[in-house]
């Protein structure tokens, strides 16, 4: 198609100089806009059937969950304690899994007050109410906030992105670490603050309402044992010895 305008052009060129041409002129002209009308619409219908770019799926929560028991790793911690490598109700690190409500073994759509069904007043929770051991079995179970502190105490914490999701590499004593996604909080219909927060229970109440969480900002690489209401929704990283 360049050719065919390039030798149209010339053609113009030369008529320009010879009166006795203009009507071969006016010809080729019309020709040339013919052509290049034709051109462009050949290019718009291909622009038009180019195939539209993907949507990014929206983040579902509490679905297609799975509860396989994770591998335990041993990050060299005075206590002996491993933790898991991806959080209940997740397949990988980087999955946030299920978000649950403290003692309770199930998830929901809606994390209150009004419809947080364990009312016990136990300062720490046994194993029929840990959703870590009731998922995964015997050996695995929420860690305690003792546990939360010394992974907070003995291990180094970096800012991270494992495919696509941001979080913490927690890297133990002995070189071993794990990813915690910061997969935000649930908090009544709600998951709030991916990518920025996170937050994962403790097994141990503090008072009135509230119970230790270990809780994750990712903006300003904080990080710490926190409180959050009880009915609120977290993650779960399970531990063993």
């Amino acid at each position: 198609m360049k050719k065919i305008q390039i030798i149209l052009l010339l053609l113009l060129f030369s008529t320009c100089a010879y009166p006795q041409f203009s009507g071969l002129k006016k010809g080729l002209k019309g020709i040339a806009k013919k052509v290049l009308t034709t051109e462009q619409t050949s290019t718009d219908e291909t622009t038009s059937e180019a195939p539209a770019e993907e949507q990014a799926t929206p983040f579902i929560p509490n679905k297609d969950l799975t509860f396989t028991p994770a591998e335990a790793i041993d990050l060299g911690l005075p206590s002996g304690t491993k933790w898991a490598s991806y959080n209940i109700g997740a397949s990988k690190p980087e999955e946030f899994g299920g978000y649950y409500a403290w003692g309770e073994t199930e998830v929901k759509e809606v994390y209150s007050e009004a419809t947080h069904t364990f009312k016990s007043e136990k300062t720490d929770l046994d194993l029929e109410d840990d959703v870590a051991n009731i998922k995964w079995g015997a050996g695995w179970r929420i860690p305690t906030r003792e546990e939360i502190q010394e992974l907070l105490d003995k291990c180094e914490w970096t800012l991270d992105t494992l495919n696509g999701v941001k979080g913490q590499q927690v890297t133990g004593p002995n070189g071993n670490s794990i990813f915690l996604p910061a997969a935000g909080e649930y908090i009544d219909s709600e998951v709030t603050e991916i990518g920025i927060r996170a937050s994962f229970w403790s097994s141990t109440r503090n008072r009135y309402t509230y119970n230790a969480v270990l809780r994750l900002y990712l903006e300003n690489r904080m990080e710490g044992c926190a409180h959050f209401n009880r009915w609120n929704g977290s993650t779960i990283r399970p531990v063993t010895k």
